[in-house]
């Protein structure tokens, strides 16, 4: 490799002394590294235009939101990218709204996606609603105003122009000022903060005075001056970027990798100091500008002086557009301040001068090779025909006619190995027609008249003639022309004859010959069986495809062929010719595909015994197919002469891939037979037809490696694609962008991304909707469906336009789906679904149609009626009138006297209670006060001023707060902002008396109304201070009493544990005499030794677990394995001969719980001793767990003699037992641990009928919340 393309890296941690950093820079300097390879595919960049009629722009800063938007600050205005069109944000003097100033520096997203943005000293938020901004502006810093900004949870850090870090409240709205460098130090015009970034609880900072870290709990400033020394100005970073592995990238005029983890640092320089243009001083203003990382993990960077720089992180090796503008296309070469790559690959960059430029590709979701050869290799095509993978990753490459090739993927390298084989007549003959690696990595290479072994360790060559093998007929010459891997010590070899050998690659000899017994029955067989491909399907057959006779099976256990399919598929039985073969695969699911000539797709049913063809599908390019892989997701790819194809097995969709993406056009040579889909018995126009060969060396290649990538050969070079950037989409929004009725864009109560319900009139009768997919790598190809559930039968699928305008739509209720494709062929999993109702107009409901014509039949009716009747009303009414006024005169007199004497009674009632009220609250024994909203006391009564010590005029206009303890007067305001949410509020609080002494109060507070206008506040209160006291000392001697029972239960556990000791012993010792066995008496009373020794021993137990509880540890752990661990146990402690049953219900929906594993055991197996204990050996133990709202509950049922009533409610108190032989401990340590898991515990009980436990814990049990 030439000296200039080397790389010269350094690594050292730590180091103390900045002398030996200063010396290791200029060391870096006099070495002089430049860039080398690390991308060879060509990726074209476009001049974007951000307007109409732009003039000169600069892009200050580019950022993505999460719902896809790209946004862009820029000297122009804010701008807003959706995949279609720009979107400018301009100031407005008109609308206080809008952006405050034309000039946008600085973009940030916060944890909560909100976008925030820098104006000069002026921060704006962005709001996705109304898309308007909020301006909160620094009024002290209007000359110079922020340089840089990044957010966290709670704040907006901003950093100054003098080395001041501003800190943003988002609740508060208010400014903090955290001075990080010494002005009285420095000059003013080095203290930019240049860039920050948060990372694990620190912001990191990058000044033109070296690095800093800000620890945003405790404030605290780091210095990192041992890294990057003061005022060093090549050591100054001007950029830093955190990836996504947490390490930190700064830029100066060299590239710094900082890995926090082993605390190492690492320099990587693309300068060449050499350069005799450049000097010291040009060198310090050669600095990294802008840092950006691919998906793939390398990074891209502008400079001013080399350009776009392409950094990749496998093998550590850089390329520019100043040295390498054939790859990086398009570019100007120098001075670029800002670069981008959003989250589908496309890269976004922007020149000083020049403006904003874009990718057209993903540079590693395909990637090509091709002019792989230098002119001293004598090589003259870069036909690949055949690929293999080595143990070490590198690939092996045959060229069609001139040797082979060895390429390293991670290095980018070529080994090219020419002339290497002379045929029987003394002729060089490169040509490869198969190619496999055995796994010790020797080469194996069918040729023409023979096999050939390369050995990779030695470079040797090895020659097995084709008379080895079989018998050439005459003086024709032999042909090998397929190789298959049968076992580690042997391959499969097939001829141009049809016959199939077997050879030992250990031994180097033929160990089995299989002729085709086929073969006799064709007389016009002379290359039509030649093997052309070999695969292996799940019983074992080998299936063996040929160019002019479709496909054999051969059985390996019979060494025989057993079967014959001649493909006379439907397009071709009329001329009675096989279909030719170029590949067999099996998939993982078993089936075998075929890649045929002229003829398509086809994978073989085994339980139909059919073969199901795919011709003339739209997006298969060519039924004419080279090669089939399957990738790791299980999707099948081909490849022919015009590209190569993604085929959805679910769908049955092929998805094309040609040079538009970036695939090598000519897979195949022009010259090669290749048809049009839909005209199979016709070429391609402008290709010439060859005559078919005995088999056909100028195919395409497919191979995938043991890491997944997709590699395919062909004419010019091989294509490398990566199946997994192809499927992921969930990365890329599909997301409503604008809704408009007459064109006009509508505005929600919520982001236009997230309105899922939309609500029309029947005037609103022009309507459409617009969406983005987030896939701006090759945005043509982008494709959009849309279905009006309920007006449209099924997907409209409109290409590329991103729009779609319905009119007219009758009224009623619909559903809106979108659903889109990306660039690389994958649909979005699930469609978008917005619920439209458009209401009628109120003459087309059903209730005016009913209204109407109950109307009319009424109308008609009454009219009928009152006719008749007309001449009696009016007579009657002139005799009801006189009798109505009178009544109607009495009643008026009755009604008169009755409101009279209401209003007496009401009038009595009101001063009896006014007086009974005051009373009350004076003479009350609680306290009770009367406050407006803002606290100042109107009203008290005798006992608040008894309580207090003041009298009640110097309480009456005063603020609560005023006797409130100043320890507590925070918590008063907290309490009072409660109470003007929800007006009803209960609390304590303590009060200082007149005489300095301290009152606690329970206080209920509820709302004074005035018009339905909350206007005070009325407190009642009583005086709880003795009643908290006399709970203090409840607590201290409840503690007291527990401590002397634990000392008196150690005394007595120690005393009885002893002698249980001795009695264990001896009970032991009597257990191996030889009396023992034969003696019946003897056993039985030493059971009822052990028995009582062990029941002891578990009372000893009870009292120490009870009376010593430790600490719990705190760890996930399985609920189904736990419950199966205590049907063991329950199981085990069933003594035989008993007619106890255990049964258990476990649901398969359980997740893993946190807590303490061993505790809950010792719970459970506690209620399980109980259990068995009540049930006098018959009946049935259950124990069943399951969930029930968001709880695991764990129940255990008995069906013995059930708890007393009366007993029930004193279960869990200590020593508490109705049994003769117990301490009554067990229930409480059960009810213990639930409660130390912040769990319930329950119990049913019937008398004969039996019990049941329950315990529930949470799922979502935090044990920090202990705590």
């Amino acid at each position: 490799m030439d000296s200039k393309e080397a790389m010269f890296r350094t690594s050292y941690q730590r180091f103390k002394s900045p002398f030996y950093g200063t010396a290791l820079l200029l060391l870096m300097i006099l070495l002089s590294p430049v860039s080398v390879t690390g991308l060879n595919q060509i990726i074209q960049f476009e001049n974007i235009k951000l307007y109409k009629g732009q003039q000169r722009i600069d892009v200050h800063d580019i950022l993505q939101d999460s719902i896809g938007y790209i946004w862009f600050a820029s000297t122009k205005g804010l701008f807003r990218y959706d995949g279609y069109q720009f979107k400018r944000f301009t100031p407005d003097g008109n609308d206080s709204t809008s952006l405050p100033m034309l000039n946008v520096f600085k973009l940030a997203l916060d944890p909560q996606q909100n976008l925030w943005l820098i104006c000069r000293n002026i921060l704006c938020k962005y709001d996705p609603i109304t898309e308007s901004f909020t301006c909160y502006p620094h009024n002290t810093l209007y000359n110079l105003g922020f340089y840089s900004i990044t957010a966290d949870e709670q704040y907006v850090w901003l950093g100054g122009y003098q080395g001041e870090l501003y800190r943003f409240h988002k609740q508060s709205r208010q400014y903090d000022c955290i001075q990080l460098v010494d002005t009285q130090r420095y000059p003013s015009k080095s203290l930019i903060i240049r860039n920050m970034a948060v990372a694990d609880s620190l912001l990191w900072i990058t000044s033109f005075v070296g690095v800093y870290t800000l620890h945003l709990n405790t404030l605290q400033i780091r210095p990192l001056h041992q890294y990057f020394p003061e005022m060093e100005r090549d050591y100054v970073p001007r950029v830093l970027l955190i990836n996504k592995n947490r390490d930190i990238f700064f830029g100066v005029n060299q590239l710094i990798l900082y890995q926090i983890k082993n605390n190492e640092l690492n320099h990587y320089c693309f300068l060449d100091h050499s350069r005799s243009d450049k000097t010291p001083e040009d060198l310090f203003y050669e600095n990294i500008n802008s840092i950006a990382e691919d998906n793939q993990g390398n990074l891209w960077m502008a400079t001013p002086s080399e350009g776009l720089i392409f950094f990749n992180m496998k093998t550590m090796r850089f390329k520019t557009s100043r040295l390498h503008p054939h790859i990086l296309s398009g570019l100007p070469h120098l001075n670029y301040t800002v670069v981008f790559v959003d989250r589908s690959g496309t890269i976004w960059v922007n020149h000083a001068g020049e403006g904003l430029y874009r990718s057209n590709i993903n540079p590693f979701r395909i990637r090509n090779y091709e002019h792989i050869f230098n002119p001293q290799d004598s090589c003259t095509n870069d036909f690949i025909t055949n690929i293999a993978e080595l143990s070490d990753g590198r690939l092996f490459f045959t060229i069609k006619n001139d040797g082979l090739l060895i390429f390293d993927p991670l290095y980018e390298t070529f080994e090219f190995i020419k002339n290497f084989y002379t045929d029987i007549y003394n002729q060089y003959d490169n040509t490869v027609y198969n190619l496999l690696a055995d796994k010790n990595d020797n080469i194996w290479l069918s040729v023409r008249n023979g096999l050939i072994e390369y050995n990779l360790q030695s470079s040797q060559f090895s020659v097995y003639e084709y008379a080895l093998f079989t018998k050439p007929k005459g003086n024709k010459i032999g042909y090998i022309t397929s190789l298959h891997i049968k076992d580690d010590s042997t391959i499969w070899v097939g001829c141009d004859d049809g016959t199939l050998c077997e050879f030992n690659t250990r031994k180097k000899e033929v160990v089995g010959t299989h002729h085709n017994h086929y073969r006799q029955q064709d007389k016009n067989n002379q290359g039509r069986k030649a093997i052309f491909c070999i695969e292996k399907d799940q019983n074992g057959l080998i299936w063996l495809g040929t160019p002019r006779a479709g496909i054999f099976l051969f059985d390996p256990a019979k060494s025989e062929f057993v079967q014959h399919f001649p493909l006379h598929l439907p397009d071709n039985r009329a001329n009675d010719q096989p279909i030719p073969v170029f590949d067999i695969m099996k998939s993982r699911d078993g089936r075998m595909w075929i890649a045929t000539a002229r003829n398509g797709l086809i994978y073989y049913d085994d339980q139909t015994g059919d073969f199901v063809q795919f011709k003339d599908k739209e997006g298969m390019l060519s039924n004419n197919i080279h090669t089939i892989l399957e990738d790791n997701l299980g999707n099948i790819w081909t490849g022919n002469a015009q590209g190569i194809c993604l085929f959805d097995r679910k769908t049955e969709i092929f998805t094309p891939f040609c040079e538009s993406e970036n695939v090598l056009f000519h897979l195949l040579e022009k010259n090669n037979v290749d048809t049009e889909p839909g005209k199979s018995d016709q070429p391609r126009e402008n290709t010439r037809i060859v005559k078919q060969k005995l088999f056909y060396s100028g195919r395409a290649t497919g191979y995938i490696t043991k890491n997944g990538l997709l590699y395919f050969g062909g004419a010019n070079g091989f294509t490398i694609i990566d199946p997994h950037s192809f499927t992921d989409i969930s990365a890329q929004n599909l997301s409503l962008t604008a809704f408009k009725i007459f064109n006009e864009s509508v505005f929600f109560d919520k982001p236009i991304y997230a309105v899922n319900d939309i609500h029309l009139s029947y005037k609103d009768y022009i309507f459409s909707f617009e969406f983005m997919l987030s896939d701006f790598c090759n945005i043509k190809n982008n494709q959009f469906a849309f279905w009006l559930q309920g007006f449209e039968k099924e997907w409209s699928y409109v290409g590329n336009v991103n729009r779609r305008e319905y009119y007219n739509i009758r009224p009623g209720q619909y559903t809106f789906l979108a659903k889109a494709r990306n660039s690389s062929g994958i649909w979005t999993p699930e469609p978008v679904a917005i619920h439209l109702t458009i209401t009628p107009p109120f003459w087309k409901t059903w209730w005016f149609y009913l209204i109407v014509f109950i109307f009319l039949t009424s109308a008609v009716g009454s009219g009928i009626h009152l006719r008749f009747r007309y001449l009696q009303n009016q007579r009657k009414l002139l005799e009801s009138q006189v009798q109505q006024r009178t009544r109607e005169l009495s009643k008026t007199n009755q009604h008169l006297l009755k409101e009279i004497q209401y209003r007496q009674k009401v009038e009595e009632e009101l001063r009896q209670s006014e007086e009974e009220y005051r009373d009350l609250f004076e003479n009350a024994y609680d306290v009770i006060w009367i406050s407006d909203m803002e606290g100042n006391i109107q009203a008290v009564n005798t006992y608040f001023q008894k309580l207090i010590g003041y009298p009640k005029d110097e309480i009456i206009g005063t603020n609560l707060l005023n006797y409130v303890c100043p320890e507590q007067r925070f918590r008063a305001i907290r309490y009072y902002l409660i109470f003007c949410r929800n007006h009803l509020l209960e609390c304590e609080l303590n009060f200082r008396t007149k005489n300095n002494g301290i009152r606690i109060l329970w206080l209920k507070s509820r709302g004074i109304y005035e018009k339905g206008k909350i206007v005070g506040i009325h407190v009642i209160g009583r005086d709880s201070t003795d009643l908290r006291k006399a709970q203090t000392e409840l607590q201290k001697a409840e503690q007291a009493k527990r401590d002397s029972i634990k000392q008196l239960i150690l005394k007595i556990a120690h005393e009885i544990k002893n002698p249980l000791s001795s009695i264990t012993s001896s009970a032991q010792l009597v257990a191996s005499s030889k009396d023992y066995r034969s003696n019946e008496k003897i056993q039985r009373h030493m059971n009822i030794i052990n028995k009582n020794v062990f029941f002891c021993n578990q009372v000893i137990r009870d009292l120490y677990l009870f009376t010593h509880r430790k600490d719990y540890t705190f760890k996930p752990f399985s609920i189904k394995e736990m419950i199966k661990a205590l049907r063991e146990y329950a199981e085990s402690k069933i003594e035989s001969g008993s007619q106890i049953t255990v049964k258990t219900h476990i649901a398969e929906s359980l997740e893993d719980l946190i807590g303490d594993k061993f505790r809950l055991e010792q719970a459970f197996i506690n209620l399980i001793n109980n259990a068995i204990e009540a049930m006098s050996n018959k009946g049935t133990l259950t124990i069943k767990a399951f969930s029930d709202n968001g709880q695991v509950c764990i129940e255990i049922a008995d069906t013995g003699c059930g708890i007393p009533e009366e007993t029930l409610p004193n279960i869990y108190k200590p020593f508490y037992t109705s049994k003769t032989d117990g301490f009554g401990l067990g229930l409480p340590i059960v009810k213990d641990i639930v409660d130390a898991h912040r769990g319930d515990i329950a119990v049913v009980s019937k008398h004969n009928a039996g019990t049941t436990f329950t315990i529930r814990l949470d799922k979502d049990f935090n044990p920090v919340s202990l705590n």
